[in-house]
């Protein structure tokens, strides 16, 4: 892929974006506060959160007990940020090839290898 493009109003860890810097692909994502802890990607800022309880599989009639939280952006600004990194990709290779060094050292940090030693330290079996 020339671009990867995470359009997600609520997402985990990312596991994609983070395939997708080391490989040094280009991700176009929304500032959610999971990604942001580690994403080198090109950003669309968050307006607002909102929240809701329904569970949508029932039709919406009744509450489902956990509370989801969206965060929205501006359609239109996610549009331009994406259309900013096709010309990067297309005629700025100066710049790719900069996000393309921030992402070859932050994706060493979340090696299986190292993270893994992290986790059996954490758990006092290592």
């Amino acid at each position: 892929a020339d671009i990867y493009v995470s359009p997600s109003m609520a997402e985990g860890f990312g596991l994609p974006i983070l395939e997708s810097m080391a490989l040094g692909v280009p991700v176009v994502h929304v500032e959610l506060p999971s990604l942001m802890e580690f994403s080198e990607g090109f950003t669309v800022p968050v307006e607002y959160v909102s929240y809701f309880d329904v569970d949508f599989y029932s039709g919406g009639a009744t509450v489902s007990g956990i509370i989801y939280e969206n965060h929205v952006y501006d359609v239109e600004m996610f549009a331009e940020v994406l259309l900013q990194v096709v010309d990067y990709v297309r005629s700025k290779s100066d710049v790719i090839d900069d996000y393309r060094g921030r992402c070859e050292l932050k994706v060493k940090e979340y090696d299986i290898n190292v993270k893994y030693k992290e986790l059996l330290k954490y758990l006092g079996m290592g």
